[in-house]
């Protein structure tokens, strides 16, 4: 457990790349949904800008159980 905030950024931004090149993908084949993956990549990328907001301005260092709460708190919701 070298640098946990980083290795979570780092695989919150694999998430975002891949679920935003399949869901692209999606809309290419079905215009109907495009709205819905619109809100959907909106509140993908809100919830990531949150993450590295707080990693960046957080200067003690997380323990893993509140990085996990962290995760937790800033989850995805396609409101």
């Amino acid at each position: 457990m070298r640098n946990f905030r980083r290795e979570t950024i780092s695989f919150r931004m694999f998430l975002a790349i891949s679920f935003s090149l399949s869901v692209s993908l999606m809309v290419l084949k079905n215009f109907e949904h495009s709205v819905i993956v619109i809100r959907a990549i909106w509140s993908m990328l809100r919830s990531f800008i949150l993450t590295q907001s707080i990693s960046f301005f957080s200067l003690a260092p997380l323990h893993v159980g509140q990085g996990i709460r962290l995760m937790n708190r800033s989850s995805f919701s396609f409101s």
